[in-house]
């Protein structure tokens, strides 16, 4: 097979060029109260433009890029992300230590902030404070595997609607030889409901009442200072199991 190295040094020569002419984001990660925010991730995804879909297929207009990175906050909050190709990011921060809320989630309008070639953008994130959500799965007859990779469809889902809203996962922050426990960071004083659904195993209450198949939503609300906790039972395994 020939190839045409001018073409091909040309087209290296491009990228190289695009990418070359980057930004920078930084900033501090901070609480209501103004504190220093330390060990929060922060996510950067760029916003991109894509073709009219044909069928199936989605393409990126023409001169996009799609591109993310993350980084993590250090003692003093800061954050910091190098090499941006220009455009507008979105920026997101989780912080699995405190009960503090991710603005892409919960915030009234989620942080976007524009990179231009060779200059760094400031985004100053302050984080309003929540509660957590714990979902305790009690499963004492083992089915629910104790690893699960990204592509893995999960055995059991949980998480909260809030409102009219759409559906926020939770979780899992761990595994012990009992069960497993979930676990998302959600505001206080807005009506949201504990969503539980499972294809894989049968699931009931502290009460014994039953899951239904199709999933089950509990309606409640966080108080200020007060963790949410839920506890679940996994009584058996689904009599059809989803592949």
């Amino acid at each position: 097979m020939r190839h045409n190295w001018k073409y091909i040094i040309l087209g290296i020569s491009l990228c190289s060029m695009a990418f070359g002419q980057s930004g920078a984001i930084t900033g501090t990660v901070t609480s209501a109260s103004g504190a220093p925010v330390s060990g929060a991730t922060v996510a950067y995804n760029r916003l991109v433009s894509y073709l009219p879909r044909v069928g199936r297929n989605v393409q990126l207009a023409p001169g996009e890029v799609a591109f993310g990175t993350t980084s993590t906050t250090d003692a003093t909050g800061k954050h910091a992300a190098q090499g941006l190709p220009p455009g507008n990011y979105l920026v997101c921060v989780n912080v699995p230590a405190q009960p503090l809320l991710d603005p892409c989630r919960w915030g009234p309008a989620s942080p976007v902030v524009q990179v231009q070639a060779g200059q760094t953008a400031q985004l100053n994130i302050p984080l309003q404070s929540g509660v957590f959500l714990q979902v305790r799965f009690n499963d004492p007859l083992g089915l629910l595997p104790a690893t699960q990779t990204a592509t893995d469809i999960p055995h059991v889902v949980t998480g909260v609607f809030a409102g009219e809203g759409g559906y926020l996962a939770a979780s899992r922050i761990s595994v012990d030889s009992g069960g497993q426990n979930y676990q998302m960071a959600i505001p206080t004083g807005l009506p949201l409901s504990l969503w539980l659904f499972s294809r894989y195993v049968l699931l009931a209450d502290t009460a014994g009442n039953a899951v239904p198949a199709q999933g089950s939503r509990t309606p409640f609300q966080a108080s200020p200072g007060v963790d949410q906790v839920f506890s679940v039972n996994v009584t058996g395994a689904a009599p059809f199991q989803g592949n």
